[in-house]
């Protein structure tokens, strides 16, 4: 079976919670505005690198504690160790699709999460920055971009549901 959560559906909801992060070190720095010296522009590439490592690997942390607070809200929503050994079971175009169904709800789950917490860290950082304008588009973009993505994750979650009912009719083993 392929891994179940693709990579880049973690590192693009890890940029929004790096980006969350470099925003509240602004804030705790006293720092709101965004001069940083010449001389950062050599080191561009390397932090390049660095922040597209620190995307993903922010990005599953985000996935693996969600997915924690979820199973324990919700305990009706564990897997049981034969509902996985059933997927396992299951033909490979089959568990591809499912996987992917499966990761696209994760990513837009964490892109709701992601576009929230930037959206509270603004709330803070920008009113005191030389963004300061009340009519700054950053105003707008994340509450849109939440709503936007909140309504994409009850489609998938729509579809998740559905291909999973529809794999419990056609696979009897799948419980």
């Amino acid at each position: 079976m392929n891994s179940p959560i693709p990579w880049i559906q973690v590192t693009i909801p890890g940029v929004l919670y790096v980006a969350t992060g470099f925003v509240v070190f602004l804030c705790f720095q006293g720092k709101y505005d965004l001069d940083f010296p010449r001389s950062i522009g050599t080191y561009l590439p390397y932090i390049a690198v660095a922040a597209a490592f620190l995307s993903y690997v922010v990005g599953f942390s985000a996935h693996l504690i969600m997915h924690k607070i979820i199973s324990w809200l919700w305990p009706s929503t564990k897997a049981t160790a034969a509902q996985l050994t059933a997927l396992w079971l299951l033909p490979p175009p089959v568990q591809h699709e499912y996987g992917t169904i499966y990761s696209n709800l994760v990513m837009f789950r964490l892109l709701v999460a992601g576009f929230t917490l930037l959206e509270i860290s603004l709330f803070f950082w920008v009113p005191k920055s030389s963004l300061a304008d009340p009519h700054a588009a950053i105003y707008y973009v994340c509450p849109f971009f939440f709503v936007l993505f909140s309504f994409a994750y009850c489609i998938w979650r729509n579809i998740y549901i559905g291909y999973g009912d529809d794999l419990r009719t056609r696979y009897p083993g799948i419980h």
